[in-house]
């Protein structure tokens, strides 16, 4: 294995930690957790020159809406973090605490959580809504009352991409829980 490759490798095994340290603090400290990472990855390869794009990683926990959400979601909390690197966008999510076999949707929004998630997030505003000019993901959930699940856009989201808005499969206007994802540095 090349130099740069065994970089790439311990960068990425950090990067694993890093994220399974994150997701085990905030089931010790709550959903209230919120960090921000910036993973340089900016060292040169063996077949470029030019650097490699930086990967910008944030992490929020989810809070439960509490003007609009249903009773039985009370207990909501979990993560949602979003990866920005040269493979595109990943958003990964757990939620806990919500209704078993409850279809749920997650949309990635433009606006933080304490403004309801704005509106959802396009990578072109110009462009309709439809699965490739967004950032979705379907959840069931399971006996544990609880979901996992990722996704991930070929397309690099930009800084208006700032919170993660889970709302009932059947009714979108009803949010169930929300996390600010931040703007990357």
């Amino acid at each position: 294995m090349s130099v740069a490759g065994r970089i790439a490798a311990v960068g990425a095994a950090l990067l694993v930690l890093l994220v399974g340290a994150v997701l085990w603090s905030t089931r010790r400290s709550g959903p209230s957790t919120e960090i921000s990472v910036t993973v340089p990855t900016d060292r040169p390869s063996a077949d470029s020159a030019r650097p490699a794009p930086v990967e910008a990683v944030r992490y929020g926990g989810f809070v439960r809406r509490l003007e609009r959400s249903p009773p039985a979601f009370a207990g909501v909390g979990g993560v949602a973090i979003i990866t920005r690197d040269e493979r595109g966008t990943t958003v990964t999510v757990e939620v806990t605490g919500v209704q078993p076999a409850a279809p749920l949707v997650a949309h990635v929004h433009t606006g933080p959580c304490i403004e309801n998630g704005g509106a959802r997030y396009h990578f072109d505003p110009g462009r309709p809504a439809d699965p490739a000019n967004q950032i979705a993901l379907t959840l069931i959930t399971d006996d544990d009352r609880q979901v996992t699940g990722d996704v991930t856009h070929p397309v690099i989201a930009g800084p208006d991409a700032r919170s993660l808005l889970v709302t009932l499969a059947d009714d979108p206007a009803t949010p169930v829980a929300c996390s600010d994802l931040g703007i990357p540095e």
